[in-house]
């Protein structure tokens, strides 16, 4: 009986499955004088096998990561060994959890990279780095607004050197929300000025759209709404041009809700209108792409 129930643990049922389907199973041996004997052996033995599942996980995990550090660090292998180990090192332990060691291996990646004069290699451990630097989203997501605003004007370092405007300004964007979450919104504002700037000089569309949207949206924190409406036109003529249709419609939903607010009502209904139109538009693509 023992084999059986283990057979199934390995075979992948999840935890309550198995738990269920073994509690009916000796709900159902009639025979038995004393089933709470029974199932209170059995439930210990579960918990041992789930004991036993974290345990082993743990255990084989760490013996993953010190194999491949061994392979990072043997400069006997073949180069491309070792930087595979230690791209699935950063991403598999250290990128989203311990992000000060994952920069560590990156940079000692890409100095590797660079003694061997690998483009790729290179390339490849800028892109681990900046991930790593993103780790600013995390933090926001715990309300960390510290430990975001370091990684972020690191990330916006790391870009800038690297010349990646399209992500310079993905870092200075995520700092002007910190600063408008905190009510800074004159700090947010010079933020996101600088996130449009970048955009527009290199012409990423889709980032001037954005840097727009969030413009308007502190503007309009800021009780400056004739501002505010104005980069929110902005945002939603882009989103417009390249197909944005679903920012297009948020943004004509703020505008919308401006207007009214400002009670300026022919321009509320002009784009009460501009709203139901896009709303449509939006279910027909949605449509479309269920029935392709």
């Amino acid at each position: 009986m023992y084999y059986q129930l283990v057979k199934l643990w390995i075979i992948g049922l999840n935890y309550n499955r198995l738990i269920l389907m073994v509690f009916f199973f000796f709900l159902n041996l009639s025979e038995k004088k004393d089933k709470f004997v029974y199932i209170a052996s059995l439930m210990k033995l579960v918990f041992t096998l789930i004991f036993l599942f974290f345990f082993l996980s743990t255990v084989f995990a760490q013996k993953e990561k010190d194999t491949l550090f061994k392979i990072w660090h043997n400069q006997a292998l073949h180069d491309s060994i070792r930087f595979d180990a230690v791209t699935n090192l950063i991403e598999d332990y250290y990128l989203f959890t311990k992000t000060d060691s994952a920069l560590v291996l990156g940079r000692q990646m890409l100095d590797l990279a660079k003694q061997k004069n690998s483009n790729q290699f290179q390339i490849d451990a800028n892109i681990l780095m900046g991930k790593a630097y993103r780790s600013g989203n995390l933090y926001l997501e715990y309300d960390d607004y510290i430990n975001a605003f370091k990684a972020l004007q690191k990330s916006q370092k790391h870009y800038r050197d690297l010349g990646d405007k399209l992500n310079e300004g993905w870092s200075a964007t995520y700092q002007g929300f910190i600063f408008q979450t905190l009510g800074d919104y004159k700090e947010a504002e010079k933020q996101h000025l600088e996130h449009l700037r970048l955009s527009e000089k290199y012409g990423i569309k889709r980032s001037i759209s954005g840097a727009n949207g969030n413009l308007a949206n502190v503007y309009s924190k800021m009780g400056d709404i004739p501002k505010s409406i104005k980069h929110w036109k902005e945002a939603i003529k882009i989103s417009k041009e390249i197909g944005l249709e679903e920012y297009a419609t948020v943004g004509t939903g703020y505008l919308l809700s401006l207007y009214i607010k400002e009670q300026q009502y022919p321009e509320a209904i002009k784009y009460l209108n501009e709203y139901k139109r896009l709303q449509n538009n939006l279910q027909l693509l949605n449509m479309q792409e269920i029935l392709t």
